[in-house]
């Protein structure tokens, strides 16, 4: 199917001007919308947008405010629902150019922020598909550290720090660290604000499961060593849809759309998304 691509920024006046890329095919059957990781860019998933447009689907990717080729301080944020804003203005521009069934597709923080647009803005979302959601950090911080870290985003909430993501943690392909380390966009610091935002997103995720009613598909693996795997698991367990899947990876890792596994997660992910467009 010829796939037309382009890049654009979203200007929005008083907030951050937003970059974002499209893959749009001739005759879209449904509107994925993907939101990247933390420090990540949308470019990071052109493999993924690519294969859904190459198959049906209108693709959209932005960079979240202060990260990729958006405005904003690079790694800080005021609140986390400044990036539901920011997903929000996309979905909006989506809505206006397709009537589509839509889906939100994120990983890591972008699966946490899926998940909670999912939870607090559930009406017009076909669905939601998270890949390894950051519902808790897979090694807990130092108590000592997290005091500091609450203490410092009120007195000096834009101070940033290295944000401790190791490129070899990120899957069990080492190409896919060697290029993490390599691409001049992602952004390596976070915010002391950004840490304390992330910690109340989280809480909020796993508190509310129960609430969640959208079509969900999770992708996790097993052996990811940066979000814990039994936290997506339990809210998995605890989620209130009475359409949801869990894929469960043994061996992978957290970057699993970039993996050795990357192509079998795509065609799952694109069985589940031509099941709901039907359905």
């Amino acid at each position: 199917m010829a796939v037309i691509e382009h890049e654009a920024t979203l200007e929005r006046g008083g907030a951050p001007d937003i970059f974002y890329r499209v893959w749009q095919p001739g005759a879209p059957k449904g509107i994925v919308v993907i939101v990247h990781g933390s420090g990540e860019h949308s470019g990071r998933y052109q493999p993924t947008a690519s294969f859904l447009a190459e198959n049906g689907y209108f693709v959209y990717a932005l960079d979240l405010r202060g990260q990729g080729r958006s405005q904003g301080l690079p790694g800080h944020v005021d609140r986390f629902d400044h990036y539901l804003d920011d997903i929000g203005a996309v979905l909006e521009l989506a809505r206006q150019r397709s009537t589509a069934p839509l889906f939100l597709l994120g990983h890591s923080v972008g699966g946490l922020l899926a998940l909670t647009f999912g939870l607090r803005y559930p009406s017009g979302l076909a669905g939601v598909i998270a890949s390894g959601p950051c519902l808790a950090l897979s090694l807990a911080v130092p108590p000592l550290k997290a005091a500091a870290g609450r203490l410092l985003s009120r007195l000096w909430p834009t101070l940033r720090l290295p944000s401790g993501i190791r490129s070899r943690d990120l899957a069990s392909d080492p190409e896919v660290g060697r290029r993490y380390s390599a691409d001049p966009l992602v952004v390596r610091v976070v915010s002391a604000r950004y840490y304390t935002e992330l910690e109340q997103a989280m809480a909020f995720v796993r508190g509310q499961a129960t609430t969640f009613a959208r079509p969900l598909l999770i992708l996790q693996g097993a052996d990811d060593r940066l979000v814990s795997s039994p936290a997506v698991r339990e809210f998995f367990q605890a989620a209130g849809s009475t359409d949801k899947t869990l894929e469960w990876y043994d061996g992978a890792h957290h970057e699993l759309l970039n993996d050795y596994s990357g192509d079998r997660v795509r065609a799952t992910i694109l069985d589940w998304l031509d099941r709901r467009v039907v359905l």
